[in-house]
């Protein structure tokens, strides 16, 4: 799906100035987060490649321990549609004190399932939702996520 040229422009628009950005203040915040405007706008464009070195380039600066959370998330994801299941996985490793520890756990489920590890899924999914109820959450998802894998994999 090819967009409109006033989206096309748009686009463009937003990537240079985000470039500017990264260029002149790179190692501020602000650029981190334009770094991950460029990410999100090389996914949607399907080039994952891109994504990666600009999340990448976003965890090269240090950012704060929230961003570099949820920019692994982001990276993990990217390395998952590129089927390097192993990488995107390892990124994933967190203790259950973490708070992203429920978060992280729902996505390595979402890569397994996708490289095929039926099993292993189950497992991440479990543990995300065992956590989210020690921590008084609920996790509908994870509960839909556990029963469709339980009837795929019958």
């Amino acid at each position: 799906a090819t967009l409109d040229p006033g989206q096309d422009e748009a686009v463009a628009k937003v990537q240079l100035q985000a470039q500017e950005l990264k260029a002149e203040h790179g190692g501020s915040t602000y650029a981190q987060y334009a770094a991950l405007v460029l990410a999100k706008l090389a996914v949607e464009q399907g080039n994952l490649d891109q994504a990666e070195a600009e999340l990448r380039w976003v965890l090269s600066q240090k950012p704060q321990a929230e961003i570099e959370r949820v920019v692994t998330a982001r990276l993990a994801r990217v390395l998952g549609e590129q089927q390097r299941y192993d990488d995107a996985v390892a990124l994933l490793s967190v203790p259950a004190e973490d708070a992203f520890f429920v978060y992280f756990q729902e996505i390595k489920g979402d890569i397994l399932r996708a490289a095929g590890q039926a099993e292993a899924a189950r497992e991440a999914y479990q543990a995300a939702l065992d956590q989210a109820g020690a921590e008084g959450q609920g996790a509908p998802l994870l509960r839909i996520k556990l029963a469709d894998l339980a009837t795929a994999s019958q």
